[in-house]
């Protein structure tokens, strides 16, 4: 196996479609992925980042990737969540 030598950080919120597309294209590289995830608002917000982790997860188990993912359990907004 070719050894990961990059790695990409991707700051998600709440737009899984978006998300399924980059985090898709990014798969195909096998580089070290790191995403973010800031707490949700509001029921919507929830709803949505609890599809972007169910699809993570998957796709940790089906692809074997390398995959660290932080969510946080408040929103604390773009600016304190970077």
């Amino acid at each position: 196996m070719k050894k990961i030598s990059s790695a990409v950080l991707i700051v998600a919120y709440n737009r899984f479609s978006n998300f399924k597309k980059l985090f898709d294209k990014i798969k195909k590289h096998r580089v070290k992925i790191y995403i973010s995830i800031d707490g949700y608002k509001n029921i919507y917000d929830k709803k949505n980042q609890t599809e972007i982790t169910d699809y993570i997860n998957k796709n940790i188990k089906l692809y074997n990737l390398e995959i660290q993912y932080r969510i946080l359990s408040k929103n604390l907004g773009c600016r304190k969540a970077m």
